[in-house]
């Protein structure tokens, strides 16, 4: 017999409002441990969006060699305006 087999023996001679309670606790536990792992999911996506952007600016600093240059903010292309040095 395996440990689960006798803790389910154990849990059936228990009074059923208290198995219930059991259930109903280990039930909530589930619940955190999800919410807490898809909190950490969400921070892990999240630190992945902006590593991928900062290598994204280094890679468009790295190809304007120090030009000046300001990003357009646009909804569905982002690109880069660059202004003449020349005065």
């Amino acid at each position: 017999m395996c440990v689960a087999d006798v803790d389910a023996a154990k849990r059936r001679q228990l009074p059923a409002w208290i198995r219930e309670g059991l259930e109903k606790m280990e039930r909530e536990k589930q619940r955190q441990l999800e919410k807490e792992r898809q909190i950490q999911d969400a921070a892990n996506a999240q630190r992945l969006q902006e590593d991928v952007a900062r290598e994204a600016m280094s890679e468009d600093h790295a190809a304007n060699k120090g030009g000046l240059t300001a990003a357009v903010k646009s909804r569905f292309v982002r690109t880069p305006v660059t202004f003449s040095s020349a005065s």
